[in-house]
């Protein structure tokens, strides 16, 4: 049997390798073992001596602590979902970067919340002829091009999210508002 602190968190890889491996693992919640942690040496230092310790002596003495069961279409999801937040974080950045781009090719003609379609559309507007603005519309138009590829595999992940949700029987989806991002 195996005590996991954090388990939803920094030590979900090694719970889920130790369920790989046919292992019993208990989830050891990090605010548990920090209160061992303090309550065994009289101070919240953290060491790895004193980590594996606290964990194990929460572990023993703890009651009703979740024992972890290897699900790998949910971990396939997890890690599905996981990856899309971060492109939605590059997205978030690219975009942000192209918009700063954009208001220095046309000033004065910001836009708050732009789409790929307009800013393609405001850069095939945009012919510069000195060569300042010729280099400040090429890394516009390179970032517009990374935002559409992100987009696209946004896109194709979220059909895929889907997908796995449907074939999961869950039907959070059939509640208002609730999409396959959320469901997931």
């Amino acid at each position: 049997m195996w005590a996991v602190e954090g388990s939803n968190g920094a030590g979900r890889s090694v719970a889920q390798r130790l369920l790989a491996e046919g292992e019993h693992v208990l989830d050891v919640p990090a605010k548990l073992a920090a209160r061992a942690r303090m309550l065994d040496t009289g101070h919240g230092r953290k060491t790895d001596a004193h980590d594996a310790h606290s964990v194990a002596v929460a572990a023993v003495r703890a009651k009703n602590l979740r024992v972890l069961a290897l699900d790998p279409e949910l971990e396939a999801l997890r890690m599905l979902v996981d990856r899309r937040e971060e492109l939605a974080r590059q997205r978030t950045q690219i975009a942000n970067r192209l918009q700063r781009l954009l208001a220095d090719l046309t000033p004065g003609k910001a836009k708050k919340d732009i789409t790929t379609g307009q800013a393609k559309a405001i850069l095939a507007g945009v012919r510069p002829r000195d060569v300042v603005g010729k280099t400040r519309r090429r890394p516009a138009a390179e970032q517009l091009a990374e935002l559409v590829v992100v987009e696209k595999k946004m896109k194709t992940l979220t059909k895929e999210l889907k997908v796995l949700v449907q074939d999961s029987g869950s039907t959070l989806m059939d509640l208002k508002g609730v999409g396959p991002i959320v469901a997931a």
